[in-house]
């Protein structure tokens, strides 16, 4: 970290004075020299001053605009349920079997699972069932 911030502070000097960037520098409980664009939580800093470094305000709205745009995507994840997660796999078909008894055979194989971890009442499945069984559609072809 030392020599990164010794390497943007002579590519600052070298490319002029644009604008001044502000710079927190501090020390860990070992005594180890920080520096960053905040402070470690409860660490006493000093602000240092490193002059260029500084984006255009156009630069500066194109890097806002992508860093919404990445927050919109991540906010549109849902990784509530683990099993949204994982892949869904085609049916692996047998040799000599249809698609259609191959996607049967993986959705009983599937509800099978569920089966196993159902609980009382037949309503709803327990903690391991919905993070071990893999959720299939059925399939639209019939058997």
């Amino acid at each position: 970290m030392k020599h990164a911030f010794a390497l943007a502070l002579i590519a600052a000097t070298l490319c002029g004075p644009a604008n001044a960037v502000d710079v927190y520098k501090w020390k860990d409980s070992k005594g180890v020299v920080h520096y960053g664009d905040h402070p470690a939580s409860g660490a006493a800093a000093s602000t240092v001053s490193v002059p260029g470094g500084g984006s255009s305000p156009e630069e500066q709205a194109a890097a806002e605009a992508s860093l919404e745009a990445d927050r919109e995507k991540l906010g549109k994840i849902d990784n509530s349920n683990p099993k949204r997660l994982r892949s869904r796999a085609q049916p692996v078909q047998k040799p000599g079997e249809s698609a259609c008894a191959a996607s049967w055979r993986q959705y009983d194989a599937a509800q099978a699972c569920f089966d196993a971890h159902r609980v009382a009442g037949g309503k709803g499945v327990t903690d391991a069932g919905a993070t071990s069984c893999r959720e299939m559609p059925q399939p639209s072809c019939t058997r």
